[in-house]
């Protein structure tokens, strides 16, 4: 039971119980709408890298809901493990507006995969021919599983290919896709046989360092939603992809200095400022999302503090109202200062 001045600690299966693909996915909508000073006020994402590892912050602002917070993501390596690997975890912290006083804690690792398909899938929903029905994939981790319940939800997908390096890897998400969505899955041995034909192009992936996808294999009226290369060393499209999309949305426009894929672009000269968009115009129906069937159209992402923040407030509404996660006391230190 809650006492006065408790703070909600939201483990990941709270999380998954408390937030569905179709919340996100209106959450980050009427987000792109609300954004502004007196709504949602977003701050740049700030990267930190250290010996052995990064931190990223990414915080925004609700002043319309009485919010505001941060979400933390850091990766340290494994030093305990005989082969190479990398430990990374994710937090959101919520903060009441009025006094400043912490509301949550909530474990983002579910969360940030869910808000990175929902915003996807609403820049797909406007993007997208309306009638597609066929989907590739390239990617077969957490964050493709999202993508694909996030296009499913504003398509009428049918049909997936799926790629990945890893035979075993593909098999197994070509399996539960067909298995948790009822769709005809087929996973494929190479990237350019799984989107051959595809209307819609999924490219979620590790990167590390070489594209996963290139612009030369797609095709008129495919849609491509790309989510990975979010620091300069990371690729996941070549520079063709954006030199062939007629009209590109981004979810930030701080990719185009931080993504390698954007900055790769820029140097070979397929960047093009008058047909990149922002997320929130696209829903705002300032800027279009395809013209024609045959528009090749791209949205690029790597995340925004606004997606997190009213992801998190969705789950922190919601757990409230359910009765799940635990309490504990606030931090009782308070310093008073005099204004200036």
């Amino acid at each position: 039971m809650a006492g006065t001045g408790d703070v909600l600690h939201l483990a990941h299966d709270n999380v998954v119980a408390a937030v569905r693909m179709s919340d996100a996915i209106d959450a980050i909508a009427l987000g792109c709408k609300l954004t502004g000073p007196d709504a949602i006020v977003v701050g740049e994402r700030q990267n930190l890298r250290f010996p052995g590892g990064w931190i990223r912050l990414m915080p925004a602002a609700m002043p319309q809901s009485g919010l505001f917070g941060y979400k933390e993501f850091h990766l340290v390596a494994d030093r305990d493990q005989d082969v190479p690997r990398a430990l990374v975890r994710y937090f959101i912290h919520l903060f009441d507006l009025a006094d400043g006083s912490p509301l949550a804690v909530v474990d983002a690792n579910y969360l940030t995969a869910l808000r990175t398909g929902a915003a996807a899938a609403v820049a797909t929903a406007r993007m997208a021919n309306p009638e597609s029905s066929s989907l590739a994939v390239i990617g077969s981790g957490g964050e493709a599983r999202m993508q694909v319940e996030g296009a499913l939800a504003v398509l009428p997908i049918s049909s997936i290919r799926v790629y990945s390096r890893r035979t075993e890897g593909r098999e197994r998400f070509a399996g539960e896709l067909a298995r948790d969505f009822g769709v005809d899955a087929e996973a494929v041995g190479d990237p350019k046989t799984a989107i051959r034909g595809a209307q819609v192009v999924v490219a979620a992936t590790l990167t590390d360092g070489e594209p996963a996808l290139f612009g030369e294999w797609l095709e008129p009226g495919q849609h491509v939603t790309s989510i990975g290369s979010t620091m300069p060393e990371q690729r996941e499209i070549d520079p063709e992809v954006w030199r062939r999309a007629t009209h590109t949305i981004l979810d930030t426009r701080q990719l185009l200095v931080e993504s390698g894929d954007a900055l790769h672009a820029a140097g070979a000269g397929a960047v093009d400022e008058s047909r990149i968009g922002d997320l929130a115009d696209l829903v705002m129906g300032r800027v279009p999302g395809r013209t024609s069937q045959d528009d090749i159209t791209l949205y690029k992402s790597v995340g925004t503090g606004m997606q997190d923040l009213v992801v998190a407030e969705l789950a922190y509404r919601r757990a409230k109202e359910m009765g799940i996660g635990m309490w504990q006391p606030k931090p009782h230190l308070l310093k008073y200062i005099k204004p200036n």
